[in-house]
């Protein structure tokens, strides 16, 4: 599942280390990918926190590209995703942000103590359009996905058809009943679909989930699983 910290302007303030690591080991779920909207720095406090709870936290991205549609980075490690992190930051647009309106963005240590609020417009478009998020993505040795197509700011909700560059790179569905549209949108293109909570709230882990098949929690393996090589996969959860 891909989930999203207080550092992104639309998730509740209390997605604090412990607050998802208590939901988390309530629900036995022991991998997760930590994707905040246009930012990484994050990430290696809830990779600490989590990890002493035997919890493996994969570093991610979510980008908002400038057609306002979601794609995620997972990334093998915490230095990757803190450079891609960089280059989206250095994308972002330059207009004020006011915490009240646009939400708070706040950094956290491993203990949940607010260590800065954060004032970049996280909850604003990118100027990176899909196709150079994706190349973004992959120049950092990650995997591209693109977030909950059929929600808001999804892609077949915002561009209502599977562009042709993006054909290959999986699709996260949040309800599983909606797998079944993913035929009307891309026709006998094969595509590996993902399921994912989305989680901005602790309420919401565990609502959409997956198995991974594999030998081992890392990235490589994930990347085998979700292209079933190797004799890993992926199965969704109902």
């Amino acid at each position: 599942m891909h989930i999203h910290t207080c550092l992104s302007p639309c998730a509740d303030i209390t997605m604090t280390p412990s607050a998802v690591c208590e939901r988390l080991v309530r629900y036995g779920i022991d991998w997760i990918a930590l994707a905040d909207h246009n930012s990484t720095r994050n990430v290696r406090a809830f990779q600490r926190a989590l990890g002493r709870n035997g919890i493996k936290v994969m570093p991610g991205i979510e980008i908002q590209t400038r057609e306002d549609v979601h794609i995620l980075g997972y990334f093998p490690d915490a230095q990757a995703a803190e450079s891609a992190g960089g280059e989206v930051e250095r994308c972002l647009p330059n207009v004020p942000v006011d915490p009240e309106r646009d939400g708070y963005s706040l950094l956290v240590d491993e203990h949940d103590a607010f260590l800065e609020v954060v004032a970049l417009p996280f909850g604003f478009p990118t100027s990176l359009d899909i196709d150079e998020t994706v190349r973004l993505i992959r120049s950092y040795g990650g995997q591209p996905v693109f977030a909950h197509v059929f929600r808001n700011l999804g892609l077949f909700t915002q561009m209502g058809l599977l562009p042709e560059s993006a054909r290959g790179i999986p699709l996260e569905v949040y309800l599983l009943e909606k797998r079944a549209l993913v035929q009307r949108f891309c026709g006998t293109v094969p595509v590996t679909i993902l399921s994912s909570s989305d989680a901005h709230s602790p309420e919401a882990l565990g609502e959409a989930r997956m198995e991974i098949c594999c030998e081992s929690r890392n990235f490589s393996e994930f990347v085998k699983a979700i292209h079933t090589q190797e004799g890993r996969s992926v199965r969704l959860c109902l």
